[in-house]
């Protein structure tokens, strides 16, 4: 067998090298649990996670194989990208997130995002171990703030539901308030938040006045049976329970004049 010589050898190794290099598709990295950005993004908000937004190009060949062949290998970035949403998409054409982003067409970028899909830090230098260990250390506090947040909020939420429960309603509505009123602050102060437990909290409101709105109608049937206890009851529960909510009591008002004048009524009839 003709072995081949060792010039010839090296130039082949070298040839092979550089057809290696130049074959690289830019985001074809598969060593990352990659998700669809709109399954990410909810994913992020659900799990209250850090996510990682990757815009890849083919016209920023350099760019992407620093991220894809350098950074993502590194071992130790191994931790931090299994605790991220990681995301990716080509930039190469327009598109809505790309536009949402304000990332323009062809551009190469890494994003790094808080688990309300808002961008914390922007890599738009060729990623190195430098800019991304900053990019992951300024992500992780920015998130731990909002985490923190929200586990006051759950915790809150929890409670309200207990009350909910027990039919304590002024204590449950007093939780589900506290955390509407919590929204409205945090928003005021760092931008507007979304969580789940907001949602709930307003439909569980909602849910209370309904009750509320249902123990008034039996208040007002006993008061046409002349039941005054019972109706007393009803209202004097109404008053100490739903007290919140404006147009309820307008309504309890009204219930207790009608059972006053209900009451006068019977008495007279008595005197007869």
């Amino acid at each position: 067998m003709k072995r081949i010589p060792l010039v010839a050898a090296l130039a082949l190794a070298f040839a092979l090298a550089a057809f290696a290099q130049d074959s690289f598709i830019s985001g074809s990295d598969s060593t990352l649990k990659w998700v669809a950005p709109d399954e990410g993004l909810e994913q992020m908000l659900e799990d209250v996670s850090p996510g990682l937004l990757y815009f890849y190009s083919s016209h920023k060949t350099e760019f992407c194989k620093a991220f894809e062949k350098e950074v993502i290998p590194n071992k130790s970035f191994s931790s931090k990208f299994r605790k991220y949403v990681c995301m990716k998409a080509t930039s190469d054409a327009e598109s809505e997130l790309l536009r949402k982003y304000e990332v323009s067409v062809g551009e190469a970028v890494v994003l790094f995002l808080d688990c309300q899909g808002r961008v914390v830090e922007k890599v738009v230098e060729t990623p190195d171990k430098s800019n991304i260990t900053g990019a992951f250390r300024k992500t992780d506090k920015a998130n731990k703030e909002i985490d923190k947040f929200f586990k006051s909020v759950e915790k809150l939420f929890k409670k309200g539901e207990a009350y909910m429960k027990k039919q304590s309603y002024l204590l449950a509505i007093q939780h589900f308030q506290a955390i509407l009123k919590a929204r409205d602050e945090y928003a005021e102060k760092k931008g507007e938040i979304k969580s789940p437990f907001f949602k709930k909290s307003e439909d569980n409101l909602a849910a209370i006045e309904q009750e509320g709105q249902s123990m008034l109608i039996r208040a007002n049937a006993a008061i046409n049976k002349n039941d005054f206890s019972n109706a007393s009851i009803l209202l004097s529960k109404l008053r100490k329970e739903f007290a919140s909510f404006k147009s309820l009591m307008q309504k309890v008002e009204q219930a207790e004049q009608n059972l006053q004048r209900a009451m006068q009524r019977a008495q007279q009839q008595q005197g007869k």
